[in-house]
């Protein structure tokens, strides 16, 4: 990870941490790396207001280097991503996912329709400081009817008929305002819906991914009702509910998903990928159906790497990012969505139930803060601490620990179907850790 890039392209604070001068920096870095003249960007954004003032930045910064600059206007991280693929483009979303309003950020896409890797992030920005910046205004050419393409190769890659069936939405004021509600309707849904405005004043703020309670009251509002989905700022991530109003997290989505995969014949090697921090008991679920769960670290792109080199077709995080591979190329929340409600149909069966039957065993994370990280690493104590652990657990139970990627503190997390023996190892690890390096 980089001094600018993190686990999910550039973000922080707009106009103080993200200011338009890097952004300009880091467009010219990227474009004189992978080419130009007549090369086009597409441009996407989601509802913040400060994306219009990032959008020119990066038109200056690429256009200074010979490339076209081509608009979209705001749609999902997806919908970018599919846009890349179709028009074997290069792209640039402008969003900060599901952080407040005032944060915003941008993450490149490839012609084949995946993010950067760490090599290429790595590249461009030992390029960002050297560029003297253009001061005239640069604009963007708009064509917004592309939306429309990504909205109706989803419509077309369902055999889904939901007439008669009522959904519940949030869109979290964000990318997927209107291709939520207007896919779902089009597939004969009716949709009761929160967030569908373009208000960037409004992003996620209570709502959204990181509040699924916002749709889990609607739902129990609202009888009849047969799901519910709360989506990110950006539209890559999705949080389900069931009929009554449970929460169905990324995990349990992936679980249902998976062997309805697996009964069409869409689960290649019967591999789902999951993150190091996904519950022990989507890896016991996918077990006891045949199937096998392999981890990567924490971000779907690295989700995705680890599908690529398994060569698996479905994988995500526990947080809702969930890669269906033969329908897109990065997190989707609406496909994520449109596969959980074919999966009840092709599984017969309600979220609920279908929810039920994956378990979720006792998790307890504790962060320690320390002087310093690397002298963490660098002292061998993880390795024993991991392997006083496994003992500890002997096989029924797992530990974790890892560096934080933005902050002094070392994460300590511990798995166990047993509440009482998960407390105890994760304690003892995260005191052992503070004792010979806490602040």
């Amino acid at each position: 990870m980089g001094k600018f890039f993190g686990t999910d392209g550039i973000r922080g604070i707009a106009f103080t941490e993200l200011t338009e001068d890097l952004v300009e920096r880091v467009s010219r870095a990227t474009a004189s790396l992978f080419g130009g003249n007549n090369t086009t960007l597409l441009v996407g954004r989601d509802t913040r207001k400060s994306g219009l003032a990032f959008e020119n930045a990066i038109c200056r910064g690429f256009k200074a280097e010979g490339w076209d600059a081509l608009s979209v206007g705001i749609i999902p991280t997806p919908g970018i991503s599919y846009l890349c693929k179709t028009r074997k483009a290069y792209g640039v979303v402008i969003s900060a996912s599901h952080n407040p309003a005032e944060y915003n950020g941008i993450k490149f896409f490839s012609p084949n329709g995946h993010k950067l890797t760490d090599e290429e992030e790595n590249e461009i920005e030992s390029r960002i400081n050297g560029y003297d910046l253009k001061s005239e205004d640069v604009s963007c050419s708009r064509d917004d009817s592309l939306q429309n393409n990504y909205t109706n190769e989803l419509i077309n890659a369902f055999d889904l008929d939901l007439s008669g069936m009522t959904v519940v939405i949030d869109c979290a004021f964000g990318a997927t305002y209107r291709t939520a509600p207007e896919t779902l309707k089009k597939l004969g849904a009716e949709v009761i819906e929160h967030g569908t405005l373009a208000d960037g004043d409004m992003i996620n703020v209570d709502c959204g991914a990181t509040h699924p309670e916002m749709v889990s009251n609607m739902v129990r509002d609202n009888p009849g009702v047969i799901a519910g989905f709360s989506f990110d700022g950006d539209g890559d991530r999705c949080i389900a509910c069931d009929e009554l109003g449970n929460t169905v997290d990324g995990d349990k989505i992936m679980g249902i998903i998976s062997r309805s995969m697996k009964s069409q014949n869409r689960l290649n090697k019967n591999i789902v990928v999951s993150t190091v921090m996904s519950n022990g008991g989507l890896a016991d679920y996918l077990n006891r159906h045949g199937m096998t769960m392999e981890r990567s670290k924490v971000g779907d792109r690295y989700v995705w790497k680890r599908m690529l080199e398994s060569d698996a077709y479905l994988g995500g995080e526990q947080s809702g990012h969930v890669i269906i591979r033969d329908r897109a190329t990065t997190g989707d929340g609406l496909v994520t969505a449109l596969s959980l409600l074919e999966s009840m149909d092709v599984l017969k069966n309600n979220l609920s139930a279908l929810s039920k039957e994956i378990p979720t065993y006792p998790q307890l994370l504790i962060n320690v803060k320390v002087k310093d990280k690397n002298t963490v690493l660098d002292s061998g104590i993880i390795d024993e601490l991991h392997l006083w652990a496994d003992e500890q657990f002997n096989g029924n139970g797992r530990i974790l620990i890892r560096p934080s990627g933005t902050e002094p503190k070392i994460r300590v997390m511990s798995e166990s179907p047993s509440l009482d023996e998960c407390k105890r190892v994760c304690e003892h690890t995260a005191n052992r850790i503070r004792e010979n390096f806490g602040i």
